[in-house]
């Protein structure tokens, strides 16, 4: 069974109603939180760098790495200095 919605019913009941103070209105919600698919019992340290010695010793095949944001614009520079009468 669906609950009743507010424009189910007629307004003007609803607002006398309101005014009387016999309705409150509420909104409720709720959410809903499950595992998702990279979920792990503790927090997983992701390499950033790739170093001579993983190459060497091959152990950069098993490492996560993190993932880098090439399309972030950086802090935009200032273009020269103020002339300094200004």
């Amino acid at each position: 069974m669906q609950a009743p919605t507010l424009e189910s019913h007629d307004n003007k009941l609803v607002e006398s109603y309101k005014k009387r103070k016999h309705l409150n209105i509420k909104s409720v919600k709720s959410y809903k939180v499950t595992k998702g698919v990279n979920f792990a019992e503790e927090r997983l340290k992701f390499e950033t760098e790739l170093t001579v010695d993983m190459l060497r010793s091959g152990s950069w095949k098993d490492l996560k790495f993190k993932t880098y944001n090439f399309n972030a614009e950086g802090v935009p520079g200032t273009g020269g200095h103020l002339h300094p009468l200004l």
